[in-house]
């Protein structure tokens, strides 16, 4: 039966925000991880613009060395794909990166160290006609007097994108929904855009990403599968959550897919079994009940798997006997079923293989 569906958001349609990706940069400070280079980078950057992502924050300049990296790295851009969308960390304690002024449509991130809104650098960084986003470090934490000094300073300044990040699972979704109101209220309405990022924040950087944007952040920060040294928004489900507020069940999401299977085996991240989009269990069921998901196996490429295991019934089985081209009668089926639930674990195809030809040849 096809069912319309029916879009309850459609009062408050929300526009999707610029979504930053910060997967090369972040996988650059993990020890624990390789660092890409840029034959790897490149077609992670033209995969994610064919889906839609914005920016892509390539790497963090702490120390002269990593100048001379983003150089080569920027120059090899500009040869191919072009700087446009391309981010880079600049923190504090960096000597001055006058050579980025050679790549115009380079955008900066700023992250001070200190907690006093000195916005000299940016004001160096506008000046050599860069944009310029910068992280109000520990924004949370901040009294509203403080608070409002880095926004308007910002505003004088005249920075792209005012950034507020969340931390260690703080603040709660009443606490964003107060921080961002305050801030947007200082902001007004032709200013700075809002943006938000937060670590892993013990599993609530997805619903703290989500309530930003209800709330009017116009960019998310995150990374593929929330990889960095702390954790980040999961860029792959906040991208399905995107996709689900949308309400479009026949959206072709094949390419998300690929892209984190590449992101996956080019960059050595582990998915667990249970991630809930690409997990090994995402969409396999070995219970007698039907697979329900707002989200079809198909609109990303993958199949719904039907396994046979102890909790099994019989249309389990039936469906693993169609798909096998094994024929099958009520006395094979119960014969089958007995022996299946004296297991502890789901069968696989070859050990069910063995079972029904041995059901088959003793008569049940």
């Amino acid at each position: 039966m096809n069912q319309r569906w029916h879009s309850w958001n459609q009062v408050e349609k929300r526009s999707r925000p610029e979504i930053l990706d910060a997967t090369l940069a972040e996988l650059a400070a993990d020890p624990h991880l390789p660092t890409p280079d840029w034959r790897q980078a490149q077609p992670w950057i033209e995969l994610g613009r064919q889906l839609g992502v914005d920016k892509f924050e390539i790497m963090s300049l702490h120390q002269r060395q990593d100048l001379l990296l983003a150089r080569d790295w920027l120059d090899q851009a500009s040869a191919s794909l072009g700087c446009q969308g391309l981010v880079v960390n600049l923190h504090e304690g960096c000597p001055w990166p006058h050579q980025l002024g050679h790549y115009p449509d380079l955008e900066v991130r700023w992250v001070p160290d200190s907690s006093g809104p000195d916005l000299t650098p940016c004001r160096r960084l506008l000046d050599m006609g860069l944009a310029v986003s910068l992280v109000v470090p520990e924004a949370f934490e901040m009294d509203p007097i403080c608070l409002n000094r880095w926004v308007t300073q910002s505003q004088q300044v005249g920075v792209t994108v005012l950034e507020i990040c969340g931390r260690r699972g703080a603040p709660w979704l009443p606490g964003i929904h107060s921080l961002l109101h305050f801030v947007r209220g200082i902001l007004g309405r032709h200013s700075a855009r809002l943006a938000w990022s937060s670590d892993h924040g013990f599993g609530l950087a997805l619903s703290q990403a989500l309530e930003a944007w209800n709330v009017g952040a116009q960019r998310v920060r995150g990374s593929l599968f929330g990889c960095g040294i702390q954790g980040n928004v999961p860029l792959e489900l906040l991208w399905v959550n995107l996709e689900l507020d949308q309400m479009d069940p026949s959206e072709d999401l094949t390419l998300l897919t690929r892209w984190c299977r590449y992101g996956e085996e080019t960059f050595d991240l582990e998915v667990s079994n249970d991630h809930p989009v690409f997990g090994r269990d995402a969409f396999r069921s070995a219970t007698d009940l039907p697979i329900h998901s707002s989200l079809s196996a198909a609109s990303l490429g993958l199949t719904h798997s039907v396994e046979v295991g102890p909790l099994s019934g019989q249309s389990n089985l039936i469906d693993w006997l169609d798909r096998q081209g094994l024929a099958h009668d009520s006395l094979t089926l119960d014969g089958m079923l007995r022996q299946v639930q004296g297991f502890n674990q789901v069968l696989t195809d070859l050990e069910l293989v063995d079972l029904y030809h041995s059901i088959a040849c003793s008569g049940a």
